[in-house]
């Protein structure tokens, strides 16, 4: 768990409650309007592939 956390947060676990908070609003968006899978499935990869590389 400790690990997915420091994904979404590069390594800085207070930023927990900002980094979930972002994602929910993005998913939220994409869902009212009227999105398509894709959109999810891109959107929730965002965060590893950016840090993967960091």
């Amino acid at each position: 768990m400790s690990g997915l956390v420091g994904v979404l947060t590069n390594g800085q676990p207070q930023l927990l409650g900002p980094a979930l908070g972002a994602l929910l609003l993005t998913f939220c968006a994409i869902w009212f309007l009227n999105g398509r899978m894709w959109a999810f499935i891109y959107v929730a990869l965002i965060p590893f592939l950016n840090w993967s590389f960091g």
